[in-house]
């Protein structure tokens, strides 16, 4: 399965019945040298973190550091307060309450503050999905790539 970003920069491609039934794998695919060539991440489902069942569960890869200026990222579901203010890997997990919300990145100018929403994406995830956020950038401009995480 390929899931396209907006945009079509940013790929994930599913991976399943590699040399058995039961063996599997996630490649996140991004362009490089203005396109020229292509860079991949593998993301090992079998080696997540497992989050609370009851909630919705969010794997998100992202480093936004590089914007430059006096931007500060940090993370929360839109409406509440920040869960994140650091770099992330999809080996972490954030649990956060099930059903259709957006999800934001905030400039944020202290630690318990995301006010200052720079951009968001809607997801809609059940109790017990994991879900896969890519956050990237190109130029001055925040781009999602989100995609289920299948239970195999």
């Amino acid at each position: 399965m390929v899931v396209p970003a907006p945009a079509a920069d940013r790929a994930r491609i599913d991976v399943s019945d590699l040399n058995a039934a039961d063996q599997y794998a996630t490649l996140i695919l991004s362009p490089t040298d203005h396109g020229t060539n292509l860079q991949y991440e593998t993301l090992d489902e079998t080696t997540l973190k497992r989050g609370d069942a009851a909630k919705a569960n969010l794997h998100i890869s992202w480093n936004l550091f590089d914007l430059g200026g006096t931007f500060v990222p940090a993370l929360a579901v839109v409406g509440k307060p920040c869960f994140t203010t650091d770099s992330t890997s999809v080996s972490d997990v954030f649990s956060v309450d099930a059903g259709h919300f957006e999800l934001g990145v905030y400039d944020r100018q202290t630690v318990s503050d995301c006010t200052t929403l720079l951009r968001k994406v809607a997801i809609d995830a059940a109790a017990g999905d994991d879900v896969l956020v890519v956050l990237y950038h190109e130029s001055d401009t925040i781009k999602f790539m989100t995609a289920p995480i299948p239970t195999h």
